[in-house]
């Protein structure tokens, strides 16, 4: 922890985030850096894809990052929408490995 600028966890029975303060005393998120590395983590969707649009350098179809956030099922349609050039077989195992469902039909 001495090496961290900045440590935040919740657990799931936890009704808010935890925070560990620098051996030197609390910080602001802006200085910690946690602000700028968090901040597409504030569950809504128009914020992640704001920050993809950027990082991708392309459009980001906004009805396809709501699809994800409500976790509607994979489709292959969906997939072809955010990334034209991967199929569904491709990711099906880290699908599955984070519990993520899929449209039976794919």
């Amino acid at each position: 922890m001495d090496m961290a600028s900045f440590c935040v966890w919740r657990r799931r029975t936890d009704p808010t985030w935890s925070v560990v303060s620098p051996a030197k005393g609390p910080v602001s998120s802006e200085e910690d850096g946690s602000a700028e590395l968090l901040g597409i983590l504030d569950g809504n969707p128009e914020t992640y894809r704001i920050w993809a649009v950027d990082y991708y350098e392309r459009e980001i179809p906004p009805g396809a990052v709501r699809a994800i956030y409500e976790h509607q099922p994979l489709s292959k349609h969906l997939i072809a929408t955010l990334n034209s050039e991967l199929a569904l077989s491709e990711i099906a195992q880290d699908v599955k490995e984070i519990g993520y469902h899929c449209e039976q039909s794919s």
